[in-house]
């Protein structure tokens, strides 16, 4: 487990493992719960290699040429047969993203679709599934000098159903369409994260801050 601004992480009963990245210092106003699509977290996999390419997918570019533009990151073919056939196809949508520009996206994202992001220290990109959980189903509630954030009774059984069926995967926190941090996903388990700090920015800038 690393920590970066967002404070101390801790995930209930050890059946998960949360792995926070560098965040950014821009105001967040959108959370999210997404699974990682398969084969990979990020481009082909973990390290980022890349595999996809217009000679490879021609049909995918000719129906979305202006890539990365918010239809081709948030294509339903992103998930499909075609596009993961192998691993390099979860880059679709992703050919030409710089993570290292703003993104245009900036939480406007459709959480009933798939959805193309970089990581919030620009360092990876990823291919996501449609949102399991938002922000409007978790809240942050003051624990001592830190903060819990805590899941809806909706939102717990969203996640206890996703987990219990997805052993071995990855899923990630979204804000603003940046991944902040993934989750490995070991077994069934309650959500449940404790920040070192009651103003870990963005992460709780996108909940509305943290109440008693």
């Amino acid at each position: 487990m690393r920590n970066g601004l967002l404070g101390a992480l801790v995930v209930a009963a050890g059946a998960c493992a949360l792995s926070a990245v560098p965040a950014q210092a821009e105001p967040a106003s959108r959370f999210q719960v997404r699974p990682v699509a398969k084969n990979g977290a990020g481009l082909s996999d973990a390290k980022g290699n890349m595999a996809f390419s217009r000679a490879s997918y021609p049909k995918f570019f000719a129906a979305y040429p202006t890539v990365p533009s918010q239809q081709a990151r948030q294509a339903a073919a992103l998930l499909s047969e075609e596009q993961t056939a192998q691993s390099g196809a979860l880059v679709a949508g992703a050919e030409g993203l710089d993570c290292a520009k703003a993104d245009p996206l900036g939480g406007k994202d459709d959480p009933k679709l798939p959805l193309v992001a970089c990581s919030s220290d620009a360092g990876t990109k990823y291919v996501l599934k449609p949102a399991i959980i938002d922000g409007a189903q978790v809240s942050c509630v003051v624990a001592g000098s830190g903060a819990d954030l805590v899941f809806s009774p909706q939102a717990q059984s969203a996640w206890s159903q996703y987990t219990s069926k997805n052993a071995g995967t990855l899923a990630a926190v979204v804000v603003d369409s940046k991944v902040v941090a993934t989750i490995e996903v070991n077994g069934p388990t309650p959500f449940t994260v404790r920040l070192a700090s009651q103003d870990a920015s963005p992460l709780v800038q996108a909940l509305g801050g943290c109440h008693a």
